[in-house]
């Protein structure tokens, strides 16, 4: 096939089906929920939770024990957070979802080509050419591949049957030499990836 990477033969190919959609916007919230950052900024919601109401409770209840304001306080907090984080949960979601059935709805076909340097997914949209040192993280799901780019917050997400084996060693060796150029790198293959979450 030719498109504006010249002559490309594609070796793999991925056909989106009904549940596509869903199980991607289910994967990604589990890979999302998977981050020590999300779980920082989930932390530093429950501190800045109690704190407010600590500080509103204390304003209207002089009297009371500092020990009682601050327990009240801290359930509060917890509370607080506890639907901080559904709604957070809610929109990570809603928004995969609205994206993947943009972007995967059935029937849409997906294939890739794995070189040397560099790989190139084809959608019906765009083609994507992503070298493998400009990768920071890989992490490999049972149905999807999640990889973060240097440089860049967005995650792309392609599903796992255009990624072979080879192709992620290859990656594996990119993230290595960025490592070795001083970027923070990563590799995620552990059992629960490999497994893939629930709600895929």
């Amino acid at each position: 096939m030719v498109d504006g990477f010249g002559q490309i033969q594609y070796e793999h190919e991925f056909i989106a089906q009904r549940d596509t959609a869903n199980a991607m916007a289910g994967a990604f919230l589990g890979y999302f929920h998977r981050q020590p950052r999300t779980w920082i900024a989930y932390a530093g919601m429950y501190v800045l939770g109690t704190l407010l109401h600590y500080l509103i409770l204390g304003g209207k209840v002089a009297t009371a024990a500092v020990s009682t304001v601050w327990t009240a306080a801290a359930v509060l907090g917890f509370v607080t957070t506890v639907l901080g984080i559904l709604i957070i949960m809610l929109i990570v979601y809603t928004r995969t979802l609205r994206n993947a059935r943009i972007g995967l709805s059935t029937g849409t076909v997906v294939r890739s080509y794995f070189g040397d340097a560099a790989f190139i997914v084809d959608t019906p949209d765009i083609a994507s050419r992503i070298s493998y040192e400009a990768l920071s993280s890989v992490s490999i799901g049972r149905r999807f591949v999640f990889m973060r780019i240097r440089a860049t917050p967005l995650v792309s997400v392609f599903p796992r049957e255009i990624v072979p084996d080879a192709a992620i060693a290859r990656m594996a060796r990119g993230l290595r030499t960025s490592a070795a150029l001083g970027d923070r790198t990563r590799t995620t293959q552990g059992a629960d990836d490999l497994r893939g979450d629930a709600a895929e």
